[in-house]
């Protein structure tokens, strides 16, 4: 990606799809690092599953729902189109300041989960600003 003034940009991003992983659907070139982890990629998203059928499991009663209607619209082994994305921060040079255009987005999905070392998921309301401040 490249930022407006057409400088590269600080964030590489990957995602990587659970259908692929679990073979739901055909399978797409992936880099090798994907390829020869792909092991691992399973594990996460079974047990990032694991956590989101505990979620959505105490969700059902209070919105009058069945045990397992809401888990039962994010099934493991059908093809959904979950995705793990993947993102990397390059270095920058020292004393420049770390802008990246990676803007916010949308998911329009039923459950977002962050698995982040460092940060937090930002939540905008639908009045605030669209552009980052310059204290970012």
């Amino acid at each position: 990606m490249k930022l407006e003034d057409g400088s590269p940009d600080r964030m590489a991003f990957y995602n990587l799809s659970q259908d692929d992983i679990f073979r739901n659907s055909p399978s797409r070139l992936a880099p090798a690092v994907v390829e020869t982890h792909r092991p691992e990629f399973r594990a996460f998203f079974y047990y990032a599953y694991l956590i989101l059928s505990r979620l959505l499991s105490h969700l059902d009663a209070p919105l009058g729902l069945e045990d397992g209607t809401l888990i039962s619209l994010s099934p493991l082994e059908k093809a959904f189109g979950t995705s793990l994305r993947l993102l990397k921060a390059l270095p920058s040079a020292s004393g420049l300041k770390a802008r990246t255009g990676l803007v916010g987005y949308t998911d329009l999905v039923s459950i977002t989960m962050l698995f982040n070392v460092v940060g937090g998921l930002q939540i905008l309301l639908p009045s605030a600003p669209k552009k980052p401040s310059d204290s970012d």
